[in-house]
């Protein structure tokens, strides 16, 4: 079951809900610059833990993603009203 994008604190009310890195990492996500390492995801030169995006992934802002066959971050349109709202 999922909820609806006005009903997830995560967009309606990031601030209250997310971390400072969650917030960073939310709005620096763009497929072509994310690369996965082994502990995380390279994004625009920073290192994310996987600890850190699997809490986004569980609420709904960030999925899994393939771009020119090796895989990628990307934003879900929960993501994007959220980065909008930030």
């Amino acid at each position: 079951m999922s909820v609806s994008i006005s009903d997830n604190p995560a967009v309606t009310n990031q601030k209250s809900v997310l971390t400072k890195t969650q917030l960073e990492l939310l709005g620096a996500i763009m497929p072509k610059l994310t690369r996965p390492t082994r502990s995380g995801f390279l994004v625009r030169g920073k290192i994310y833990r996987n600890e850190t995006i699997g809490k986004l992934k569980a609420l709904g802002l960030v999925k899994d993603g393939i771009l020119y066959g090796r895989p990628t971050l990307e934003l879900t349109i929960a993501g994007k009203v959220a980065v909008t709202r930030m």
